[in-house]
C-alpha cells in the first residue's frame, strides 16, 4: 500500500488523502472552450486557427483514452474477484428465509452465508427486488467490523464497470453515430477494432471538407471585394457574391456538426478523467492495512498499559465496545453515499440521461441545423401574413431543439459529475473507516490469542518474546 495512504495519525494528515477524500468538484457544466464564428476568417492564419479549434477534436484520441480506462476496471475487477473468491457473509436469522428465497431465484441454493459469486452475479440482474436484497445483506456485513475494505472497495468497482457498459454505448450511439452509421461503430472495446478505421477517415473526410470550405471562402471573399470596386452589380459580381453566401451556409452547417461533435467529446473525457481517478484510487487501496509498519510497537503500548492479564482483557475488551461504535457511525457515512449513488445518480437515471442526451444530438445535427439553414435563406416569400407566422413558429420550434440539447448536455454532466464527487467521497469514507476497523480487529486477534493460545500472562521481561511469538502466529491466521 502506498505511504500516501498513511492515516496512522489523527483524522486526514496526509496530502493524498486530503486531496481525494475532500476532493468537491463544482457541479455546474462548462461547455469546451470553443464557439462557431457562423462567418469568414480574417485571414488565412486565423482561418487556420479556427480549423484547428474544432476540426482537430478527435472521437479517435477519445477512444484510446476510454479503452484505457476500461481495461483499468476490469484489471482492478478482476484482481477483487479473486481476492474475495472465499469471502462469504453470514446471513441474520432474523432475514435468512428472504435471503435463501432471493437466491433461489437467481439460481443459487445457499444455506448460511451469501458466497461472493452470488453477490457478484446479483449484479446482473438490476433493479430486482432479489438482487437488491442479495446486495444489501452482503455489502451490510462487509461494512461492518468484520468485513473487509477488500469487499467493500469491490461494490464501487463493479459499480463503475456496470456505469461503463452504458457508457459504451452511449459513445456509440451519441458520437460515433455522428460520423458513421451505425453498422460501423466499434464492436470491441479494443484500440484494433477495424471499424475504427471507418472513424478516422470519416473524421479526416469532415476535417478536410470544413478546411476546404474555410480556404474557398478566403478567395471568394476577395474575390468579391475586388469585385466590388471594379464590376459591382455585374453578373460576374453577383456569381461571385452567391458564391461566397453558399459557402457561408454549408460553413455554418458543417460548424454545428463539428461543435457538437466536439462538446460530446468533452463531456466524456472528463467523464473517462473522473473515473481514471476512483480507479486509481480503489487500485491503491487494495490490501490496504494501515498499521501494517507498526503494528508491534502499537500492542506492545497497549499491553503495558495493564499490569494482568485479567486487566488487560477487560480493558481491551472495552476499548473494543468503543470501537465498534465508531465504526457504527462511520457506516452512516458511506451508507448515505451508496443510498445517493443508488438513487438521484443510479445506473437507471444515467441510462435515461445518457438516452437523452443522444436523442438531443440528433435534433441538433439532423433536424436543427437544417431547419436553421432553411429559415435564414427563405427565397420568394409569399407576402401573405399567416406564411411570416407559420415561419415563426418553426422558428421557435428549431431554437426549442437547441436548447433541449444544451439542457441534456447540462444534465448528462451534472449527474456523472455528481456520480464521481459521492463515490469519491464514499471512497474516502471507506478509508477512514477501514481504519478504525482494523484497529477493532488488532485488538480482537490479541484477545483472542491471549484467552486461546497463549494464556500464559507474561513477566516484564518475557513481553517482547510473549508479542513476537503472536505476531508469528498473527501471519498464519
Amino acid at each position: 500500500m502506498p505511504e500516501e495512504f498513511d492515516i496512522g495519525g489523527p483524522g486526514i494528515d496526509t496530502q493524498y488523502e486530503r486531496e481525494h477524500i475532500n476532493y468537491r468538484p463544482k457541479i455546474k457544466y462548462t461547455p469546451p472552450l470553443i464557439d462557431s464564428t457562423h462567418g469568414l476568417s480574417a485571414d488565412t492564419a486565423s482561418q487556420e486557427s479556427q480549423l484547428d479549434e474544432i476540426g482537430d477534436t478527435s472521437i479517435i484520441s477519445l477512444w484510446e483514452d476510454v479503452v484505457e480506462v476500461v481495461q483499468a476496471i476490469d484489471k482492478v475487477e478482476t484482481t477483487l474477484s479473486e481476492k474475495l473468491q472465499n469471502m462469504n457473509a453470514p446471513i441474520a436469522s432474523y432475514y435468512k428465509d428472504k435471503i435463501v428465497s432471493a437466491a433461489d431465484k437467481l439460481g443459487y441454493k445457499i444455506t448460511d452465508s451469501i458466497p461472493f459469486d452470488l453477490y457478484k452475479k446479483s449484479f446482473d440482474f438490476p433493479d430486482t427486488p432479489e438482487a437488491s436484497l442479495i446486495q444489501d445483506a452482503y455489502e451490510d456485513y462487509m461494512a461492518d467490523v468484520q468485513g473487509t475494505l477488500n469487499g467493500e472497495l469491490y461494490t464501487d468497482i463493479i459499480e463503475i464497470k456496470k456505469d461503463w457498459e452504458d457508457m459504451l454505448e452511449f459513445i456509440k450511439r451519441g458520437l460515433f453515430a455522428q460520423v458513421v452509421s451505425v453498422d460501423n461503430v466499434p464492436k470491441e472495446v479494443s484500440t484494433e477494432d477495424s471499424n475504427l478505421e471507418a472513424v478516422k477517415a470519416a473524421e479526416e473526410d469532415m476535417r478536410d471538407e470544413y478546411g476546404e470550405l474555410l480556404r474557398m471562402q478566403v478567395v471568394n471573399k476577395a474575390l468579391v471585394d475586388a469585385l466590388s470596386e471594379s464590376e459591382y452589380g455585374s453578373e460576374r459580381y453577383y456569381e461571385a457574391l452567391q458564391e461566397l453566401e453558399t459557402g457561408n451556409r454549408q460553413i455554418v452547417n458543417i460548424e454545428k456538426k463539428l461543435f457538437t461533435k466536439a462538446e460530446v467529446v468533452d463531456l466524456v473525457q472528463r467523464k473517462a478523467s473522473d473515473t481514471e481517478d476512483n480507479v486509481s484510487f480503489i487500485s491503491g487501496a487494495i490490501d490496504y492495512d494501515p498499521y501494517a509498519e507498526d503494528k508491534y510497537e502499537i500492542l506492545y503500548g497497549l499491553i503495558k498499559q495493564f499490569d494482568s492479564k485479567e486487566a488487560m482483557e477487560t480493558g481491551l475488551l472495552k476499548v473494543q465496545a468503543v470501537l465498534k461504535l465508531a465504526v457504527d457511525g462511520k457506516k452512516l457515512d458511506t451508507n448515505a453515499s451508496k443510498s445517493t449513488l443508488r438513487g438521484i445518480a443510479s445506473r437507471s437515471s444515467k441510462v435515461k440521461i445518457n438516452q437523452n442526451l443522444v436523442n438531443g444530438v440528433h435534433l441538433r445535427n439532423e433536424i436543427y441545423t437544417d431547419v436553421y439553414d432553411i429559415m435564414s435563406n427563405l427565397d420568394g416569400i409569399p407576402t401573405v401574413k399567416n406564411f411570416e407566422v407559420i415561419a415563426n413558429h418553426i422558428v421557435d420550434g428549431a431554437n426549442e431543439a437547441e436548447g433541449l440539447y444544451k439542457a441534456q448536455s447540462s444534465d448528462f454532466y451534472k449527474v456523472h459529475a455528481m456520480d464521481t464527487e459521492v463515490r469519491s467521497n464514499k471512497l474516502g469514507a471507506l478509508i477512514e473507516k477501514d481504519a478504525t476497523r482494523s484497529s477493532y480487529k488488532l485488538i480482537g486477534g490479541l484477545l483472542d490469542y491471549s484467552t486461546k493460545i497463549n494464556t500464559v500472562w507474561p513477566s516484564e521481561d518475557q513481553l517482547s518474546g510473549w508479542l513476537n511469538n503472536y505476531m508469528e502466529y498473527s501471519k498464519l491466521t
